[in-house]
């Protein structure tokens, strides 16, 4: 067995079995759930880095290119791990922020044309290898927030499930209102898709929002954001089905 699969097995809890008819059944079978999906999760990575590396150009530093390799997949792995990534924006995300300049160069992607072409590839491969988890549509609604209609995203202008992103994240409201800056300004929130959402808090702290990118136009202008935002805009948005409104579903 793979080294790498024998140690992600160890640091599985060990299951419990009782000897009643009421056993651990339940444990055991998540534990085999787990199991296979590490074992997929590594077959993913080995296939991956094949695909980089017969995508970088033979005049590039084949140490470093490697080594920027390593470093990417090891994050990524670790993001599909904690199923942090279950759409083609997340993916996205992930390679804008750890996938080093050097191996962009590498893989000659020079423009946000070549960026979706490698997004795409990486996609297609994570979907084969069926380490995607699957998604369920929620259907229920935040109580008391405004629906929206046909309106879409503030950041893609997608028409899709949008959700409530303060502009002066939560976290920071005491600190502000000893600064002077007012409940109300705090208040102020932009309805953005989940997609976009993630993306924001992805590429700058706290912080950086609060005091740089507290408007929407602000947030259109950062290179991150505004690359992430051009790149979202040209894919089909998820809009929810037909006879359910759309109204915002998460906060942060």
């Amino acid at each position: 067995m793979n080294r790498k699969i024998k140690q992600r097995q160890q640091q599985q809890p060990a299951p419990k079995v009782r000897d009643d008819d009421g056993g651990e059944e339940d444990e055991l079978d998540e534990l085999a759930a787990a199991t296979t999906l590490l074992a997929r999760l590594d077959l993913a990575e080995h296939k991956l880095r094949l695909l980089l590396l017969s995508s970088i150009s033979s005049t590039s530093d084949s140490g470093t290119s490697m080594a920027a390799v390593d470093y990417f997949l090891s994050t990524l792995i670790s993001e599909l791990e904690a199923e942090q990534i279950l759409s083609i924006e997340d993916l996205f995300g992930v390679i804008q922020n750890y996938v080093p300049e050097n191996l962009l160069r590498a893989l000659a992607v020079e423009d946000e044309d070549d960026m979706e072409v490698l997004v795409s590839k990486l996609w297609s491969r994570l979907l084969k290898e069926n380490v995607i988890p699957p998604q369920e549509d929620e259907e229920v609604g935040v109580m008391g927030l405004e629906r929206r209609g046909d309106k879409g995203c503030e950041l893609c202008a997608r028409v899709m499930p949008l959700t409530r992103h303060h502009l002066r994240p939560r976290t920071l409201h005491k600190k502000l209102l000893k600064q002077g800056i007012s409940q109300e300004e705090l208040n102020i929130c932009a309805t953005i898709c989940r997609p976009c959402h993630t993306a924001v808090h992805r590429s700058h702290d706290n912080d950086t929002l609060a005091t740089l990118l507290y408007t929407v136009p602000a947030l259109l202008e950062d290179e991150k954001v505004g690359k992430f935002v051009r790149w979202a805009s040209k894919q089909r948005g998820r809009a929810q089905q037909d006879g359910h409104n759309q109204q915002l579903r998460y906060q942060r």
